[in-house]
């Protein structure tokens, strides 16, 4: 490793580390997550690219997700998984329907190749949706603005939804 690579990481680290403290700081929705693309992003547009994605960072990443989510499986949810099979398969199809068509709708109008225009518009986490994309050969950061745009939007929308119909909710039960 020369001095330069280890310099570029260093300016990775930084800006990535920089903005995960600012989006946390400002109570962004997975601001750890966001605040690096964000910062690193910008900081890519004005002054040029910090580093070729290194292999062994994309491996940690997935690595580090990979194990997060694999502490999540317990026995109690495999027993409440059992129980929901069939809930599971209907929306699973519903939303891989739907993820499909909008795909292809998007795919229509952007001339994005089929694979980046599903990844896109599927429903799943960020992060997850990233690595997948970046492992399947779309491009990874037409998934990740798409991604991020849907789960901030519906963080705008479906929370003060949620927060009226809640309230209209009490206020009628209040009346009976």
């Amino acid at each position: 490793m020369d001095i330069n690579y280890l310099f570029q990481i260093f300016i990775l680290i930084s800006v990535g580390g920089i903005g995960a403290v600012a989006a946390l700081k400002l109570k962004v929705p997975s601001g750890a997550l966001i605040g690096p693309i964000v910062f690193i992003g910008a900081y890519q547009i004005m002054f040029g690219n910090i580093i070729e994605k290194p292999y062994w960072l994309k491996l940690a990443a997935q690595l580090a997700v990979g194990m997060f989510l694999g502490t999540r499986f317990t026995r109690d949810f495999l027993t409440d998984f059992k129980k929901l099979i069939k809930p599971i398969a209907v929306v699973c199809i519903t939303l891989t329907s739907g993820a499909i068509i909008i795909g292809v709708i998007l795919k229509t109008y952007t001339g994005w190749d089929y694979i980046t225009s599903i990844l896109a518009t599927v429903p799943g986490g960020q992060a997850e949706m990233a690595m997948l994309s970046d492992s399947v050969g779309a491009q990874t950061e037409k998934v990740v603005l798409l991604q991020l745009l849907r789960n901030q939007l519906a963080l705008l929308l479906m929370l003060p939804m949620a927060r009226l119909f809640l309230k209209y909710k009490e206020k009628r039960m209040t009346e009976s």
